[in-house]
């Protein structure tokens, strides 16, 4: 069976053809579906459905569906009736009035109206909602059954249902006769309660399900189960379904539930899986032949030239590749080499040396022979042989022309190729060569005077008679001979098998708590050359960056390495090599780009028809562009905007840049569907140049792909999770740069606070992005996206918040920018109080009542200027910047009023403007209001604190102020009076 995603054979009719600017990411139709799912997953779960993902549950008891919405609760519920229909044979009408009964079930939790259940469902109301959702489409002659409905609806809810209710449909008219209807009840009830089945080891709720669906169903069912006991990402994955795969074909089981640490199966009572040491061995090489294929495909990358010459991984013999394929890559990478006169010269001075230096060696060695006769002999034959190096030294050791070196290359290469393969079928590979190319025995050992791996093939090139040609076939014939001789036996069968026999465990069985006792001496043991990524007691191998993604460097890696100069050797155990490989091949990358995770785990479960719709969907992007970039979020501000302010959000992805290129950001989906399991890992290339741009692209993605799937997410550096789904609530966030903490203050995101219907820590962010979307709906240019700029700020003082969004309104509108900033400034308000700060709070009850003051006293200078609207401000604080033993607070304030009531008195020259008493009062209350409760409370009395503040308190000031202005707006007799310009006044 083919398990990437690109090679599946169905095709989609042209309609059906996708936008590539345009994806809704939504669940594709698979090969078996039937009419009845395929109408349903058309109209209600792609579309008529959608509302109920802003729909949030809380829970105020232990777990409940805290953080799910709506949606996934119902998806999960009509997953699992598709695939109980088939075993319990349900006619295609009782599926249609189950499907439309249980996805409105929970109707009151769809209106805000506070009736009894029953006045919800009554005919009319049921009717509009099931408009409402598009389920008069998928069932157009639902109107007939809608007493039946109504029945299982009101029904479905056992602590609820009550005689009185029974007695109201009394006189209804059903198309189900009374005991099918009071069967279809019990499947209702399986569906709403399993959802709380939150993990795999969770049985309350699984037992109250098995106990309504064996009401229904003549034939018995109960649960059976699988576990891996560790969490390595998509390899973990591929290791569930290939124990999926092996459970239905050898047992006739059927996965239900899909959870990050295994699958629980339901199974026919009396057919209980009868597991013998042949399982093991058959999911292993499930796995094995998975791998395979994956590497199958993506071969070519492990053949690389290198310093030393082109190599060909191991891993590349194991596949069935034959062997001129193979050479056909090694080839092409010889073929596109250029070969320069100075690098030809410097190769054969480097040879010479070597050379040089080999037969001083050989000299050396003959001369301590001990025997006269064998020494003259050995003497003279080394003699001979000096001499004739010295001779094709004269001539040349490499070749003049680009053909004859890059025939020393390609023999060169199939030299690297033996010694690393086949060492024990042809433990001597140049004599092996020799013969293979019909060189003269007598020359042999003349040639066995170069270097071995660096020098000795083009030598050997400058007296070959065969053409580039020739050479290719006679190597071709000899690697193909070699790899048919090769045992068909898959080389990591035996440590697939190892592992999964340390990790994979059936319902019933018990892992013995000896075997970490068994493990640890192993561990200590192999001091320094253990595993730096796991501890499994695995032989290791030095670790090699060509088997990983670029993002992987070894400053990931744990420091279990000796000490001392030089570069210590990583080493990784093959587990880890195959963790590796997997994740190399499963996505596309950017090299030099540092990839981000999104680890998404379901609430309660994944289901197969989930899953199965998921990989569909993402197979039909890559069929039908197979060049395709990252996926982007194409109306990612909107839709953030319609998420945060309660609206439904549809989103739309692309895979093409503005210009039509294969766009570089965004997430990558899966390129193999065996890596789709109960955790969904999307790797995600995040856009922009600084850390809070890249970290804010990928909190909006996360967000968004957070109510799109309905899943918790984890975002993190590293491709396997670090965290089990138990240990966080929504969103979790493992890699905020420090420029972002004072956005992002917590790691642990909640919908609500646990256990309570009261909002939570996610909503408060949800509240920020909405105020942030606000201010930069009013701030923002075409060449200038704010949002980052206020995120930054937040990780300073709040007040830094209003000293950024004066410095956008001023960047955009100049001295008009008192009109931008009345527009934003509760909206700026609100975000500096939203970081909890207990000072902001105080400095915004204490700067609003400053701004009061000011503005019913005019406390301002001659124009509309910033400089002049804060005037008294600026009084206020040049005289705190006097203080000295001398100039005392009280001094000081007394100095304030006076200089401020003289300043604006001078200054004010507009008609109509009287100062007097009421001014000098206002400049009073204005320096008792600022000394009291700004300069002595908040700030404590220390004029280095509150100055310190100085410039970021100017542009708070200057908000409360212009908020005074829009909140009571002047008159136009007053504007015209105070000679206030027409475009700043509100009718503008």
């Amino acid at each position: 069976m083919d398990n990437t995603i690109q090679a599946e054979d169905e095709e989609l009719d042209e309609g059906d053809a996708l936008d590539l600017t345009q994806i809704e990411l939504l669940l594709g139709i698979t090969p078996d579906e039937d009419s009845v799912f395929s109408q349903y997953r058309t109209h209600v779960i792609n579309d008529g459905l959608l509302p109920y993902k802003l729909i949030i549950h809380y829970s105020q008891t232990e777990g409940g569906k805290a953080g799910e919405s709506l949606y996934n609760h119902i998806l999960n519920g009509i997953f699992v009736l598709e695939q109980l229909r088939h075993l319990v044979k349900l006619t295609d009408d009782e599926a249609r009035v189950l499907f439309t009964a249980f996805t409105i079930h929970d109707i009151n939790k769809v209106t805000s109206e506070r009736k009894g259940y029953l006045t919800l469902t009554t005919v009319e109301a049921v009717a509009k909602e099931i408009s409402n959702v598009k389920l008069d489409i998928f069932f157009t002659g639902y109107d007939i059954y809608l007493n039946d409905i109504i029945s299982l609806m009101q029904r479905h809810s056992a602590h609820l249902w009550t005689g009185a209710q029974a007695f109201n449909l009394r006189n209804s008219r059903f198309q189900f006769d009374d005991d099918r209807l009071d069967a279809l009840v019990d499947l209702m009830r399986a569906a709403d309660g399993i959802d709380l089945s939150h993990t795999l080891d969770e049985q309350r709720h699984k037992d109250q399900f098995l106990v309504h669906v064996n009401n229904f169903s003549r034939t018995q069912y109960a649960f059976w189960s699988h576990r891996i006991a560790e969490q390595r990402g998509s390899f973990t994955n591929i290791i569930h379904n290939a124990v999926v795969d092996e459970m239905v074909e050898r047992f006739k089981l059927t996965p239900l539930l899909f959870y990050p640490d295994g699958v629980a199966y339901l199974r026919p009572k009396g057919n209980k899986p009868e597991l013998d040491e042949t399982v093991v061995a058959a999911v292993a090489a499930r796995v094995g032949a998975t791998i395979n294929e994956m590497t199958s495909e993506g071969y070519q990358q492990f053949i690389k030239a290198k310093a030393m010459g082109v190599s060909i991984d191991p891993k590349c013999l194991n596949l069935g590749i034959s062997f001129q394929s193979l050479y056909s890559i090694v080839y092409a990478i010889v073929q596109k080499k250029t070969f320069k006169a100075d690098k030809i010269q410097e190769l054969a001075a480097g040879s010479i040396q070597r050379t040089h230096k080999n037969m001083a060696k050989r000299g050396a060695s003959a001369s301590k022979t001990n025997q006269t006769v064998l020494a003259f002999e050995a003497s003279t034959a080394e003699l001979n042989v000096t001499t004739e190096l010295e001779a094709f030294i004269e001539r040349g050791v490499v070749p003049v022309s680009a053909e004859g070196m890059r025939s020393g290359e390609l023999l060169r290469t199939h030299y690297i190729f033996l010694i690393e393969h086949f060492a024990d079928v042809v433990p001597q590979a140049w004599p092996h060569l020799y013969q293979l190319l019909d060189l003269p025995t007598e020359r042999w050992v003349i040639y066995d005077g170069f270097d071995a791996r660096m020098d000795r093939a083009y030598a050997i090139a400058t007296e070959l008679t065969l053409t580039e040609a020739e050479l290719s076939q006679r190597i071709i014939a000899d690697g193909t001979r070699l790899l048919a001789d090769r045992a068909a036996l898959d080389p990591r069968l035996p440590v697939l098998t190892t592992y999964l026999e340390h990790v994979l465990t059936f319902e019933g069985q018990e892992r013995s708590p000896a075997d970490f006792a068994a493990t640890l001496p192993t561990y200590v043991r192999q001091q320094h050359k253990q595993c730096v990524q796991c501890s499994l007691p695995l032989p290791t191998q030095k670790w090699g960056s060509g088997n990983v993604r670029s993002d992987i460097k070894v400053q990931m890696f744990s420091n279990r390495l000796a000490g001392g100069p030089g570069e210590p050797v990583k080493r990784v155990c093959d587990v880890c090599m195959i963790q590796y490989l997997v994740e190399k091949l499963n996505y596309r990358e950017i090299r030099g780009e540092q990839t981000i995770y999104l680890h998404h785990f379901p609430y309660s479960f994944m289901t197969a028809p989930f899953l199965s719709g998921l990989r569909s969907t993402l197979r039909e992007i890559s069929r039908q562009d197979v060049l395709a970039g990252a996926l982007r979020i194409a109306n990612l501000h909107e839709a953030m905007i319609d998420i945060a302010q309660s609206r439904r959000a549809a989103l739309r992805f692309t895979t093409r840049t503005k210009a039509g290129k294969a766009q570089p950001f965004g997430v990558y989906g899966p390129k193999y569907s065996q890596t789709l399991g109960g955790l969904i890992t999307l790797p995600l290339n995040p856009g922009g140049e600084t850390t809070t741009e890249t970290f804010f692209f990928a909190l909006q993605h996360a967000l968004l792909l957070h109510h799109h799937f309905g899943c918790k997410v984890l975002v993190s550096n590293a491709a396997v999770p670090p965290l089990d789904k138990e240990a966080f609530g929504d969103v979790y966030f493992d890699l905020t740069p420090l420029s972002s903490r004072g956005f992002i203050r917590h790691n642990d995101y909640h919908s609500y606070q646990p256990g309570t219907s009261e909002p939570g820590t996610l909503q408060k962010l949800w509240h920020q992005l909405d105020l942030l979307y606000r201010i930069r709906a009013v701030v923002a240019t075409a060449k200038d996206d704010p949002v980052v700029l206020f995120i930054a700020a937040m990780a300073d003082h709040p007040l830094r918040v209003f000293y950024v969004a004066e410095k956008q309104a001023e960047a955009k509108a100049g001295n008009h920018a008192g009109i931008l900033i009345r527009q934003m400034a509760d909206d700026v308000r609100q975000l500096a109080l939203s970081m909890g700060d207990p000072e902001m709070s105080e400095l915004d009850h204490h700067l609003r009542r400053l701004a009061e003051i000011a503005r019913q006293g005019n406390l301002r200078g001659s124009s509309w200027k910033k400089s002049s609207m804060i005037t008294a401000l600026d009084e206020v604080l040049r005289k705190i910047g006097m203080q000295s033993e001398e100039l005392n607070p009280a001094v000081l304030q007394a100095a304030a009023t006076e200089d401020m009531f003289d300043h604006i008195m001078r200054t004010r020259s507009l008609r109509g403007f009287s100062g007097g008493k009421n001014l000098r009062a206002a400049c009073e209350a204005f320096v008792e209001t600022f000394f009291s409760q700004i300069y002595f409370g908040v700030y404590g009395g220390k004029p280095a604190r509150l100055l310190n503040h100085e410039k970021v308190l100017r542009s708070a000031y200057h908000f409360y102020l212009q908020d005074q202005y829009r909140s009571k707006p002047m008159t136009k007799t007053e504007a015209q009076t105070e000679e206030l310009p027409e475009t700043d006044t509100d009718e503008a």
